[in-house]
């Protein structure tokens, strides 16, 4: 005897402050809707903690196409923190079997037979989490909505060599308009400069908005500030001492509201260790926004190009980079991960960071550089040598066409040591080698935003 249609099922409802994201719902919808096969099919939003996948995921469920399309066969896993994998799968005995029934793979198994159905997968973290699933739902046309932190959770190899339907979509920040209509929910009679300015400091990133939100309504319910005043003082907050002034908001944060964040900013920072990290740490320096060649990363790191692709290829996994374009060699930061790290580490160690890059770059010749790597020196050679204290200026300033001075300094360098920070000076080892740095007078002065 064949299931009836049920109304949605451990679904959350759509929160309150929801503000719709209309071009990821529109594209994972019609992955959604496309999605019914013969077989399994998979759609996996993957992203950084905090960046709404389970809230878009709500959406999906409450689009009323979807609800048509699937009967309302609608059905929610949450993967929680602890939990063995073999025992996930039960949550599904919301489809027919009597509450706290225990059930087997094959017992879901049955039930799944020849069943069209949404299910929802939140927070999958790992392979092992799926297996039971794919088993579970082998003879049915589950269409399997997974939200995951980490590529890694779904190989795609694993899933193409099954036959199954693939896609998937990376979850990022909102756009300008949609931050700022989620930060003004619940305020009003407030100044609207104001609140875009605090919106502007925030990188569109949810769940900052929302523990910044949070900080505006303790400023007027605690400390009975009006709301320009409580904006006033959250943005001289955040411009004083950072996005970590949210730390504490978020460490206090009820965790049935942010479950995944584990009282840290920096969640998917913190699933690094070692060296790893530090090297994670110096991709810092780098502007956001920008395209960077996976070569540049290299030098920086002293690492083969092989080393450095399979560390970035680890880092966008763990969803810590905003893009990781393998056909192209190029990564680009995610820019919330690149301000914390720029906040929570020493000005010294940065300017180390930067000054690493440009010894790594200061002894080679022009021919040794690839197109790529010219053309972001091209672009940030200038930025990184003021980054690291180093003063540009012409080389005909000079006696000594080795170096490249500063041409306030009192006194002219002679046969010493290379630059440092403190000194200013900025040595060429050899003048008659092509090198990139004679030409960082005709380079262009880009100025990305810090």
């Amino acid at each position: 005897m064949g299931i009836e249609p049920s109304n949605l099922t451990y679904v959350p409802t759509t929160p309150k402050d929801y503000v719709s994201r209309s071009q990821e719902q529109e594209i994972i919808s019609k992955l959604v809707a496309q999605s019914q096969n013969p077989t399994q099919s998979f759609v996996v939003l993957h992203g950084s903690s905090g960046y709404g996948k389970s809230t878009l995921a709500v959406a999906i469920c409450h689009n009323p196409n979807i609800k048509k399309i699937f009967a309302e066969n609608i059905y929610w896993v949450k993967i929680g923190d602890g939990e063995d994998s073999s025992t996930l799968y039960k949550q599904l005995k919301q489809f027919s079997f009597p509450l706290h029934t225990e059930i087997s793979c094959i017992d879901l198994k049955l039930e799944l037979r020849n069943r069209r159905c949404l299910v929802v997968l939140d927070n999958l973290r790992k392979w092992d989490e799926l297996k039971d699933f794919l088993e579970a739902g082998a003879s049915s046309y589950c269409t399997w909505l997974i939200t995951t932190q980490t590529q890694e959770a779904v190989p795609l190899s694993s899933i193409k060599d099954n036959g199954y339907q693939f896609d998937d979509f990376h979850i990022s920040r909102m756009t300008r308009n949609e931050a700022f209509r989620l930060l003004r929910y619940g305020l009003s009679e407030f100044d609207q400069n104001k609140l875009q300015k605090l919106a502007d400091g925030l990188y569109e990133f949810p769940l900052l908005i929302k523990l910044a939100r949070k900080k505006i309504n303790e400023k007027l319910d605690t400390f009975k500030r009006t709301i320009d005043q409580a904006l006033d003082l959250v943005n001289q907050d955040l411009s004083e001492v950072g996005i970590s002034v949210l730390d504490e908001e978020l460490s206090h944060a009820d965790e049935k509201c942010n479950p995944q964040v584990s009282g840290k900013l920096s969640i998917c920072y913190e699933l690094l260790g070692g060296k790893d990290k530090e090297l994670f740490t110096e991709l810092s320096i780098f502007p956001s926004h920008v395209r960077i060649p996976l070569l540049v990363v290299g030098r920086l790191w002293n690492q083969k190009q092989g080393d450095a692709r399979r560390l970035c290829e680890k880092l966008y996994k763990l969803s810590l980079l905003e893009r990781f374009d393998l056909g192209k060699n190029i990564i680009v930061l995610n820019d919330f991960l690149r301000k914390y790290c720029l906040e929570k580490e020493s000005k010294e160690r940065i300017y180390s960071a930067h000054e690493k890059l440009i010894r790594a770059y200061e002894n080679l010749e022009e021919k040794d550089l690839s197109e790529q790597e010219e053309i972001y020196l091209q672009q940030y050679l200038r930025y990184h040598l003021k980054k690291a204290g180093r003063k540009i200026v012409n080389c005909s300033s000079t006696q000594d066409s080795n170096y490249l001075v500063d041409s306030s300094a009192t006194q002219e360098p002679e046969n010493s040591v290379p630059s440092t920070i403190v000194n200013h000076h900025y040595y060429l080892p050899n003048a008659q080698k092509a090198t990139i740095f004679e030409k960082v007078n005709t380079y262009n002065e880009n100025k990305p935003n810090d």
